[in-house]
């Protein structure tokens, strides 16, 4: 097939830039060029990475991409089709309208995406790290698709499926947004949140699962519990808690947040952000002393993961502390 290529460099580079961002971005860019119309939104914040992406081209061309980061991903096709072909590694895949694909996409594996000319394509894509899907799925009782999740280390699609009508309908309302300026955005990302929801529920369209625990289950989630908070420097790992209580890997994880209303790793984080917060307060130990008993060895992550949790930099509370004694 005789086509153009098209090196999306700039886009890439804003791309993980949001990706990566710890605040809240919205961007919309609109390209019209010899080869036709081209149009991205993202959307981020500290919970989801959202994008749209609109062709209408007038060549048969080939986009090249290359991820500079591991991701995981939730992508519509909701009008057009696109051949996806990676690099190196022998996958092919036909992207088709009216069809909802979760894939993961390596670091530094390249892909191939095909697309036919004088075609409406239109795409929806969430973006995340394997904890944040993990964290997204164990609300459902899709064993194996949690268990592909947890394994998969190269390109490739986990599941395919057809999306439901209350997706389309989520759809068709961000594309048709009747507000302007900032009320737009406030619609649109009330949307984005509703339609991901709409995707995990086609992905898995069981019931959320409600486990039963028995009071030895209890038992044990408390025990669980204690040993991950001991010693916040070194925490277990859930493979290692699983088997120090013991309890499997899976029911651990949902009994965990049935039971205590927080995932393993949120509990474990806000721990050591109430503990941290309570050193800026109380004594005059470092930021970097505070963020080391806290179990971090990067004081910027430590920063972040506090700013997150109070809405102020552990310095802001410090500075607030000296006021007030004063």
């Amino acid at each position: 097939m005789s086509c153009i290529t098209l090196y999306m460099r700039e886009l890439e580079e804003l791309f993980y830039k949001t990706y990566k961002s710890e605040s809240s971005s919205y961007q919309n860019i609109v390209m019209e060029k010899k080869y036709g119309k081209c149009s991205y939104t993202f959307y981020s914040d500290k919970d989801i990475n959202f994008g749209k992406s609109s062709f209408f081209l007038n060549s048969d061309t080939k986009i090249i991409s290359s991820a500079q980061d591991t991701l995981f991903f939730i992508t519509i096709i909701y009008s057009g089709s696109a051949y996806i072909k990676h690099h190196e590694h022998d996958l092919a895949i036909d992207f088709s309208q009216n069809r909802a694909y979760i894939g993961y996409q390596g670091i530094n594996e390249g892909v191939d995406s095909l697309i036919t000319k004088k075609q409406q394509f239109d795409s929806f894509s969430f973006f995340m790290t394997r904890k944040q899907l993990q964290d997204f799925l164990i609300e459902y009782d899709d064993v194996s698709l949690i268990k592909e999740v947890e394994t998969i280390q190269h390109t490739a699609i986990i599941k395919e499926i057809a999306f439901s009508l209350k997706t389309r309908f989520i759809i068709q309302k961000l594309l048709q947004n009747p507000y302007h300026g900032i009320l737009k955005d406030v619609y649109d990302k009330s949307l984005i949140y509703e339609l991901l929801l709409s995707l995990l529920k086609d992905f898995c369209p069981k019931t959320p699962k409600t486990l039963f625990l028995s009071d030895d289950d209890k038992a044990i989630l408390y025990k669980a519990k204690k040993i991950l908070l001991s010693d916040l420097q070194n925490p277990p790992t859930i493979e290692a808690l699983s088997k120090m209580v013991p309890m499997n890997q899976s029911k651990l994880k949902t009994g965990f947040k049935l039971l205590f209303g927080n995932t393993i790793h949120k509990t474990l984080t806000e721990e050591r952000m109430s503990i941290a917060h309570q050193k800026l307060h109380n004594n005059d130990m470092s930021v970097w002393e505070i963020a080391h008993e806290a179990g971090y060895e990067n004081v910027s992550n430590f920063i972040r993961v506090f700013r997150n949790q109070y809405g102020k930099t552990p310095g802001q509370i410090r500075k607030e502390k000296k006021f007030f004694i004063r």
